[in-house]
C-alpha cells in the first residue's frame, strides 16, 4: 500500500514539475519574444526615424531648386512617405514612452509641409514668370524698346538676372528705374506687361526669401536627432533589465529539469504507451502514415492502400510529398513545417493526389512523436472528405453562379408560377421580392405585347422544352426595359416537369453603348470635339456641294510650347489646358463654323461662306488672342500661344484634301516666323516641303554614297594662341544638291531619326581620326564632339559609344561632349544618369550656345557639367553692343566661379578676341583664328602656328 502511494506521488511530482517546466519554458519563450518584438522594434523606430531624417534633407534640397520646374511626383513621395511613418509610429508600443516628443515632431512637420507646398506654388509661379519676362524682353526688345527706354529696360532685366543668379543688387536702384520706365511707356503695351511682370516677380521673390528663412528656423532635424538620442538612452537601459530577467528564466528552467531527469523511469512507461497506440492505429479507418524526422515515410496502415491507391512497398522510404498536388501553395507546407519542427501539433485540410491522379481532400493531424524530450518520428492521422468537399464545391459553385451572375434568373414551379429569383433581377426590375413570389412571368409584361404573346411562348416550351428572344418587361415604376429573355424546362429522373427557368438579360446598356461607341467614333474623347474621321467626312460633304458660296477658310492651329507644359505639369495639366483652349475657341466662332481636334495639340478651323480674305484674318486674330490670354489649370498659372496655317477656296485650291495640305504647310510657315501668329499659304510652302522631301530622300543614301564629311575647327587658348583641341563639324556635298548647310539637313535628320547612323559615323571617324593626329605626334587636350538628343533616347547609346572607343583606342578624358541648352532645359533623372556615365568614363561634358535659351545658373550649378560655350549671339555684335558685353561679362564671371572653363565661339575680329581675353574668358573658336578645316588642313595648320612660335 505504501509502495503504490509513493508511485502515485511521484507520477504527480512528474507531471507538476513538467507543467512547471513548460510553463517557465512557455513564460521564456513569450519573454524572448517580447525582447525580440522589442528589439525589432527599437531597430524599425531608429530606422524610421533616420529615414525620416534623410527625408527631410530631401525636403530642405526642394528649397535650393529656385527657379526651376521640380519634380512634384518625388516631393509629394517624400512627403508622402513622411506622413506614412508618422502614421505608423502610432500603431507601435513604443509610440506609448515618445508620445509627446512625436506629437512635437509631428506639428514641426505639419508646418513644413505646409512650407514646402506654399513654395512648390510659388517657385512653379516664378519658373513661369522668369520665362515670360524672357519671352516679353525678346518682343519689346525690337518692337517698342529705343533710347533711353530700351537703356532702362535692359538695366531692369541684367538687375533682374543678377537676383536670378543669387547676386546681391541694389533694390533702390532697381525700383527707381521701374518706374522710370513705367513713365516712359503707355499703359497697355507689352512694354507695360513686362514692368507688371517684374513688380510681381519682385514681391514673390522677397516671399521665397521669407519662405527659406522659415524652413531654416523651423528646426525639424535637431528635433529628429534629440529624440533618436532619448530611444537610444531609454534601449540601453531596457536591454540591462531584460538580461537579467532572462537568466533568472534560464536559471529556473535547468532546475526543473535537473529534477525531470530524476524521473527518467517515466519515460520507459510513455514508451510502452507509444507501442499499445501503434497497435490501436493498425486496423483504423482512417488514413495513419508515420514518418521520421527525415520526412521519410517509415509506416502506413491499410487504409492508406485503400483511399491513396499505393501499395506499402511504394511509399516506405519515400517522402509524403509524393502525394502533393501542386494546388497549395510553399508558404502553406512552410508554415505546416515550421510548426512540427516547433514540436507542436498541427491540424488543417490537405489537397493530395491519389496514384490514378485524381484528388484526394484530407483533413489531416500531425503531431510530433517526442522521446526523451526528442522528436523521433511524425504521426499523421488523416480523415478522406473528397466527396464531402466536392459536393460542397457543387453547392458554392452553385449557390454563386445563382446570386452573383449579372443575368436575371427566375425559378418558376411546375405551375409556371416563381418560386425563387436572385438579386439581379431584383435590381432589374426594382420590385420587392415578396411581392413577386408565385407571380407568372406575365406579370411583368408590358403594353408592347398582346395577350396572346405568352400564349405563344408556353405553347413553343411544351413543344421544344424551350424558347429565346427579346421581350420588353414593366419594371415597379413603369419604365419599359428591353430584356433577353431564355426559357428552359427542367426534367426530373421520372421525366416529369419539375421547374422552369427564366434568365433574363437587360439590352439596355448594350444599347447605350452601342450609341456610346456610335459618338466616339467621330469625336474626340478628351474634349468631345469632332475627331479627324469626322473632320474629313465633313470636308467631302461640304465638297460635294457645288453651289459653294463665297470662300471657305481651312485653318490649321498647333499650340506652341505645349510638350513642355505637358511634360514638366503632367499629362493631366495638359488635357485640361487642351480642353481650355478648344473652349476658348468656340467663344470666338461659336456654332457658325466647324472646329475639330486632330490629335495631340492640333486643331482644325474651317470657316464655310465667309465674305472676304479680311474676315478670315481677323477671326485668326481673334482666336490667337484668346488662346494666348493666361490660363488657371489645376492652381497653375500658363500662358501658351498658337502657330496657325490659312489655306483658301477657291484662291489656292478647290480640292479639300490639297486645301487642307496646304494649311497645314502654312502653320509650320507660322511657326518659323516666331510662333504666336498666323500665316496664309503661298506656292513657296509647297516649293519648300518638296525641298524638305528631296534633302530627306537624298540623305538616307548620304553614308553609303560618302558624302558626309568632318571638318575641325581649331580651339585655342585665349591668352596664349595655343591650340588646345578642335570643334568636331559635319558637312554634306552632295552631287545633285551642292554643299548643304548643317541648319538645312540636320533638324530633318533628327525629325526622321536619321541622326543617329549619323551620329554614330561622325563621332567613330572623328575618335579615329584624332587618334591617327596621335600617333603622328600631334598634342592635343581633347576633341569635341556635338550630340543630338535624339541620339541621347536610344537605349543603347552608351553601349555603342563604349563600343567605339575601345575600337578605335580613344581614352574618355580626349573627348569633350557638347549638349544644347534644350537638353539641359529637358532635364530628366535618365539625362542626368546618362550624364553621369559620361564622366564615369572621363569624358568632359560641355554646354553649347548657352544663353540662347532658359539658362539659369542656380539651376546648371548641380549638373555635371565642364564647359559653358558663349553663342556666336553675343559675340557679335562686340565691342559695340554695350548691353552684349555686359551679358557676357557676366556669364564669364559666374562661370568662373562655378569652377567651369569658358569658351567664346563666333571670334571673328581682333576687337572681340581682345575684349573676351580682358574679360577671363579661357577659350576661344571662330574665322578670325582659323576656319573649319579638313583632317590634313588641319595638320598643317598647327605646323603654321608651331613656325611663327619659333
Amino acid at each position: 500500500m505504501r509502495k503504490k502511494s509513493l508511485r502515485f506521488k511521484n507520477g504527480n511530482g512528474f507531471i507538476v514539475l513538467f507543467i512547471v517546466f513548460v510553463i517557465i519554458l512557455s513564460a521564456l519563450f513569450i519573454y524572448l519574444q517580447k525582447i525580440d518584438r522589442d528589439l525589432r522594434m527599437h531597430h524599425q523606430y531608429r530606422a524610421d526615424l533616420e529615414e525620416i531624417i534623410l527625408l527631410d534633407q530631401q525636403l530642405d534640397n526642394v528649397f535650393l531648386q529656385k527657379y526651376q520646374y521640380l519634380d512634384y511626383d518625388a516631393i509629394t513621395g517624400v512627403t508622402g512617405r513622411l506622413e506614412e511613418l508618422f502614421d505608423g509610429f502610432v500603431s507601435q508600443r513604443i509610440y506609448e514612452r515618445h508620445a509627446d516628443e512625436l506629437s512635437k515632431l509631428r506639428s514641426f512637420f505639419e508646418k513644413k509641409r505646409h512650407l514646402t507646398e506654399d513654395f512648390k506654388s510659388l517657385n512653379s509661379r516664378m519658373t513661369n514668370a522668369v520665362h515670360y519676362m524672357y519671352d516679353l524682353r525678346r518682343s519689346i526688345k525690337s518692337t517698342e524698346l529705343n533710347g533711353l527706354k530700351k537703356k532702362t529696360a535692359d538695366e531692369i532685366f541684367f538687375q533682374v538676372t543678377q537676383l536670378i543668379m543669387g547676386i546681391q543688387i541694389d533694390r533702390e536702384i532697381l525700383q527707381n528705374n521701374l518706374m522710370m520706365l513705367r513713365s516712359l511707356v503707355t499703359e497697355g503695351c507689352k512694354c507695360d506687361y513686362f514692368l507688371t511682370q517684374v513688380s510681381r516677380f519682385l514681391k514673390d521673390f522677397d516671399v521665397m526669401q521669407g519662405y527659406m528663412a522659415e524652413n531654416h528656423h523651423i528646426g525639424f532635424s535637431d528635433r529628429l536627432r534629440e529624440v533618436l538620442s532619448k530611444l537610444e538612452h531609454g534601449h540601453a537601459e531596457d536591454i540591462q533589465k531584460q538580461k537579467t530577467v532572462a537568466l533568472l528564466f534560464f536559471g529556473m528552467a535547468f532546475f526543473v529539469l535537473l529534477l525531470l531527469m530524476v524521473n527518467y523511469r517515466k519515460v520507459i512507461r510513455a514508451t510502452r504507451e507509444l507501442l499499445a497506440f501503434r497497435y490501436a492505429i493498425e486496423n483504423s479507418d482512417n488514413i495513419v502514415l508515420i514518418t521520421d524526422t527525415n520526412r521519410n515515410i517509415t509506416y502506413v496502415n491499410e487504409a492508406f492502400e485503400v483511399h491513396t491507391g499505393y501499395k506499402k512497398d511504394e511509399v516506405i522510404g519515400s517522402q509524403p510529398n509524393i502525394l502533393k498536388s501542386d494546388m497549395m501553395d510553399k508558404a502553406f507546407y512552410a508554415e505546416m513545417n515550421a510548426t512540427l519542427e516547433k514540436g507542436e501539433k498541427w491540424q488543417g485540410e490537405l489537397i493530395n493526389r491519389r496514384k490514378d491522379g485524381s484528388l484526394l481532400y484530407e483533413k489531416a493531424s500531425i503531431s510530433p512523436i517526442v522521446v526523451n524530450g526528442k522528436i523521433v518520428q511524425y504521426l499523421a492521422i488523416k480523415l478522406d472528405i473528397t466527396e464531402y468537399i466536392e459536393y460542397q464545391n457543387r453547392l458554392k459553385q452553385s449557390a454563386t453562379v445563382f446570386e452573383n451572375t449579372q443575368e436575371g434568373i427566375l425559378i418558376l414551379d411546375e405551375e409556371k408560377r416563381i418560386d425563387s429569383l436572385n438579386q439581379a433581377f431584383l435590381e432589374m426590375t426594382d420590385f420587392d421580392e415578396k411581392r413577386l413570389y408565385k407571380k407568372p412571368l406575365e406579370f411583368f409584361a408590358s403594353e408592347k405585347h398582346d395577350a396572346t404573346f405568352y400564349q405563344r411562348i408556353w405553347h413553343t416550351i411544351a413543344e421544344d422544352g424551350e424558347w429565346s428572344g427579346k421581350v420588353y418587361i414593366s419594371r415597379s415604376n413603369g419604365e419599359v426595359i428591353p430584356i433577353w429573355l431564355s426559357l428552359t424546362t427542367v426534367y426530373g429522373n421520372d421525366q416529369k416537369i419539375i421547374n422552369y427557368i427564366a434568365i433574363y438579360t437587360d439590352l439596355s446598356e448594350v444599347i447605350r453603348t452601342q450609341e456610346k461607341a456610335d459618338f466616339l467614333a467621330y469625336h474626340d474623347s478628351l474634349t468631345l470635339l469632332p475627331n479627324r474621321a469626322h473632320f474629313e467626312r465633313y470636308m467631302q460633304k461640304l465638297f460635294e456641294d457645288k453651289n459653294l458660296r463665297n470662300k471657305v477658310a481651312v485653318m490649321f492651329l498647333d499650340l506652341d510650347r505645349f510638350k513642355v507644359i505637358n511634360d514638366t505639369l503632367g499629362h493631366s495639366v495638359g488635357d485640361e489646358l487642351l480642353k481650355e483652349v478648344s473652349q476658348r475657341i468656340l467663344e470666338v466662332i461659336g456654332d457658325t463654323f466647324f472646329l475639330a481636334r486632330l490629335g495631340g495639340d492640333e486643331f482644325v478651323i474651317v470657316l464655310d461662306g465667309v465674305i472676304s480674305q479680311d474676315t478670315v484674318s481677323k477671326y485668326a486674330e481673334e482666336i490667337l488672342n484668346h488662346i494666348s490670354q493666361l490660363m488657371i489649370v489645376n492652381q497653375h498659372q500658363l500662358s501658351v500661344s498658337g502657330s496657325l496655317g490659312i489655306s483658301l477656296y477657291p484662291d489656292h485650291s478647290d480640292d479639300p484634301n490639297t486645301l487642307i495640305r496646304y494649311a497645314d504647310s502654312a502653320m509650320y510657315s507660322a511657326k518659323e516666323q516666331g510662333k504666336n501668329t498666323y500665316a496664309y499659304y503661298e506656292e513657296q510652302l509647297s516649293l519648300d516641303v518638296h525641298s524638305r522631301l528631296n534633302i530627306e530622300q537624298l540623305l538616307k543614301v548620304a553614308l553609303e554614297n560618302k558624302e558626309i564629311s568632318l571638318r575641325y575647327q581649331p580651339q585655342y587658348t585665349l591668352d596664349t594662341h595655343e591650340v588646345i583641341g578642335a570643334e568636331v563639324l559635319v558637312r554634306w556635298n552632295n552631287r545633285l544638291l551642292g554643299n548643304v548647310p548643317p541648319a538645312e539637313f540636320i533638324p530633318i535628320a533628327e525629325d526622321t531619326g536619321m541622326i543617329i547612323e549619323i551620329g554614330y559615323y561622325i563621332f567613330e571617324e572623328a575618335c579615329r581620326t584624332f587618334m591617327e593626329w596621335t600617333r603622328q605626334g600631334v598634342s592635343l587636350q581633347r576633341v569635341s564632339l556635338n550630340l543630338s538628343s535624339v541620339q541621347l533616347g536610344q537605349h543603347d547609346f552608351l553601349e555603342k559609344i563604349r563600343e567605339i572607343m575601345e575600337k578605335t583606342g580613344i581614352r574618355g578624358e580626349k573627348i569633350e561632349v557638347e549638349l544644347t541648352e534644350r537638353i539641359f532645359f529637358e532635364f530628366s533623372s535618365s539625362n542626368l544618369k546618362l550624364l553621369n556615365e559620361f564622366r564615369k568614363m572621363g569624358c568632359e561634358i560641355a554646354i553649347d550656345d548657352f544663353g540662347t535659351g532658359y539658362s539659369s545658373m542656380s539651376y546648371l550649378k548641380d549638373l555635371p557639367i565642364d564647359t559653358v560655350k558663349i553663342d556666336k549671339a553675343f559675340i557679335n555684335e562686340l565691342p559695340t553692343n554695350i548691353h552684349d558685353q555686359k551679358v557676357v561679362k557676366a556669364m564669364i564671371a559666374l562661370s568662373r566661379s562655378l569652377g567651369y572653363k569658358v569658351i567664346a565661339e563666333g571670334i571673328e575680329t581682333e576687337e572681340q578676341e581682345a575684349l573676351l581675353c580682358e574679360s577671363r574668358c579661357d577659350i576661344g573658336q571662330g574665322y578670325y583664328f582659323s576656319r573649319p578645316l579638313d583632317q590634313y588642313a588641319f595638320l598643317e595648320f598647327l605646323e603654321v602656328q608651331k613656325s611663327k612660335k619659333k
